[in-house]
Parts: structure tokens; C-alpha cells; sequence
């Protein structure tokens, strides 16, 4: 089955001249005499930038587009890259914001998520969480897709993260719960020590360990 490329991939130096080439393309068309933010504040955009970043999308490069997205949205431009995104389908915004996810970048990802309505897959956000260490991603997800992480991960040497999901989102459907206790009680037993060494939350604590005493 044919699949649309995304580009090739990039390192963490080719990252960074991504990242470099778009703020100097930023620069010389403000040097040039393009008005890029206007005295309110708000970015003005050219043609040409909206060029560059169909340009690169149509062929195939969505890889490439989501460096230069977060390059805007850092530099304040937000207006480019709502023009841009204004001409997607949802399907589309949401592959940006598993793109955005999967190479670590956090800022254009919570960006999509919160203002554009992408929605994040259970694959995206273990990496988000586990790799790059942002466990926040997880207020994100449905709860069944909480519940999904934290049981596939209970058996590895991610406890302080599931710890904070557990203390710091809800699981409020009867069936989640039961689902994580099951968990809990197949993990090794020290993993299931440490996890009730550590859960401060005492409403959670208590459905997860509803026989201990504390």
C-alpha cells in the first residue's frame, strides 16, 4: 500500500539548520521591507511564507513544515501558521501534531492540540511522556487512552511517571479503575510497592489499593 512520505529523516544537526534557515528567511523578508507583525501585534503574512510551507507540504515534506511551524510559532507568528492550517483537513492537523510529538517538539504539539483540536494516539503520546519527559501530555488524553499507557507501562522503569498520572489526572469510569488495579496486581511486586509508596493522592490510593492500610 502506497504511503505519503513525510520526508526524510532529520537529525538533531539537521534539525537545527531547519529551524535556522526559516528564522534567516524571516529575517530577510522583514529586512526587505515586509511588514511581518503589524502594531497590534499580530503577524501579517506574506504570500510568500504561505508558499514556502504549501510548497513543502504538497510535495510530500510534512516533516519539514512542522520545523518551520514551530519556528513561527516562536518567533510570534501565529497568524502564519493558522493561515496555513486553515487549509487543512482535521486528519491533517492531527499527522502535524504526532509529527510535532514524535521528534520532541513539545511547543508546536501542546499548540495543535489546545487550539487547533488535534488529537494525540496512544504511540505519540508514550513517547512524548516517556522519551522526552512530558508527562503533562497525558491531560490530553480520553481516559480510556490513560488507561491504555499506564497499563502497557507498569511492567517498566517508568514508575514516576505513571505515579504522577496517577496523583494528577482522573479515572473516573468504574471500569478504568478496575482495569488499573488489575494491572497493578500483575506488575512486579516491587514496581506495585513503589507505585503505593508514592501515590499522595488518598482518593486514588484507595481505589487502587483497596485492601491496604495506610
Amino acid at each position: 500500500m502506497y504511503k505519503r512520505r513525510t520526508g526524510p529523516e532529520i537529525g538533531i544537526w539537521g534539525r537545527g539548520v531547519m529551524r535556522r534557515c526559516f528564522s534567516n528567511v524571516l529575517d530577510e523578508l522583514q529586512q526587505s521591507g515586509y511588514v511581518l507583525c503589524s502594531a497590534s501585534g499580530d503577524d501579517v503574512t506574506t504570500p510568500d511564507l504561505l508558499e514556502i510551507l504549501e510548497r513543502y507540504h504538497h510535495d510530500g515534506y510534512q516533516l519539514c513544515v512542522s520545523f518551520m511551524l514551530e519556528v513561527a510559532l516562536v518567533r510570534g507568528y501565529f497568524v502564519l501558521a493558522e493561515r496555513f492550517l486553515d487549509r487543512r483537513h482535521q486528519r491533517s492537523i492531527d499527522k502535524y501534531a504526532e509529527l510535532s510529538g514524535m521528534r520532541g517538539g513539545f511547543q508546536l504539539m501542546r499548540w495543535l492540540v489546545e487550539k487547533r483540536g488535534a488529537g494525540l494516539n496512544i504511540p505519540t503520546a508514550i513517547r512524548v511522556i516517556m522519551i522526552y519527559k512530558r508527562v503533562e501530555t497525558s491531560w490530553w488524553l480520553a481516559e480510556d487512552d490513560r488507561v491504555a499507557v499506564l497499563c502497557q507501562r507498569l511492567d517498566e522503569k517508568w514508575q514516576a511517571d505513571l505515579v504522577w498520572m496517577l496523583n494528577n489526572t482522573k479515572f473516573e469510569e468504574e471500569r478504568s479503575r478496575l482495569a488499573i488495579r488489575k494491572a497493578i496486581d500483575n506488575a512486579p511486586a516491587a514496581t506495585s510497592k513503589w507505585l503505593q509508596d508514592n501515590l499522595h493522592n488518598r482518593n486514588v490510593y484507595r481505589w487502587c489499593y483497596p485492601t491496604a492500610e495506610r
